[in-house]
């Protein structure tokens, strides 16, 4: 496991404040392993009960009913409202959630953010998001939120967690650095041709994908023609 001590600390400085905490950035950049592996670990190591942590991944089939934010709510409300005992939300992907009609106002919609508001008012319930940037970028998040948002972005592997992580020659390490970066899962990869792979796909079919549909480009063979040729002027004057 790889340590990300910076984005922890982050979570511990957060930790009942009262407000949604939101762990943002870009795809395969480490925001899940955070959330559900390395806080987790932390909570269980420091006292609190599995039964008190409650984990969603809104991207899996078996949670897929708790996409309707109504359904969420209802269970996550059923759960904290039944003790005075204190617990913590997990939510993964939030952007797996859509909107549902307002079944006591005409004409309304229930959104995500409407569930998150009315959870954030538990005493004793603490929550944490996880969701691409794609779908949430600090604009909507600061706009949608209102101020009851504590923000974390997270970024790939710094040189010193690459570093750190691999052990062996600095040297050998920050070359590899500097030419395939710090994407956590290209630590599991063995060859060249594994990362041009890995990278090229994460590039065609994801990154490229979410800006063509964040943005409403109509033609991405123009946006990739651009692309290739900023890449060209990359150390140009």
């Amino acid at each position: 496991m790889i340590k990300r001590d910076l984005y922890l600390r982050k979570l511990l400085d957060y930790m009942w404040d009262g407000q949604i905490k939101v762990i943002t950035g870009i795809r395969r950049a480490g925001k899940s392993t955070l959330l559900f592996d390395l806080f987790y670990d932390h909570l269980l190591k420091n006292g609190t009960s599995q039964n008190n942590v409650i984990t969603l991944q809104l991207d899996k089939r078996k949670y897929a009913k708790y996409r309707n934010p109504i359904v969420l709510a209802d269970f996550v409300e059923n759960t904290v409202s039944a003790g005075r005992e204190k617990f913590y939300l997990f939510i993964d992907e939030i952007q797996f959630c859509y909107s549902v009609p307002d079944p006591d106002n005409d004409g309304f919609e229930i959104t995500v953010y409407d569930m998150l508001n009315e959870l954030k008012d538990y005493k004793n319930l603490d929550v944490y998001v996880t969701g691409s940037n794609s779908k949430m970028l600090s604009k909507d998040i600061s706009t949608e939120f209102r101020g009851r948002s504590s923000q974390i972005h997270v970024f790939p592997l710094s040189f010193a967690e690459y570093n750190e992580a691999v052990g062996g020659d600095k040297r050998d390490n920050f070359d590899r650095y500097m030419i395939y970066g710090g994407l956590p899962y290209l630590l599991h990869l063995k060859t060249e041709e594994q990362f041009k792979d890995y990278l090229s796909n994460l590039f065609d079919e994801v990154y490229i994908k979410d800006i063509v549909e964040r943005n409403k480009i109509e033609r991405p063979d123009l946006l990739n023609d651009i692309l290739n040729l900023l890449s060209t002027f990359i150390s140009s004057l």
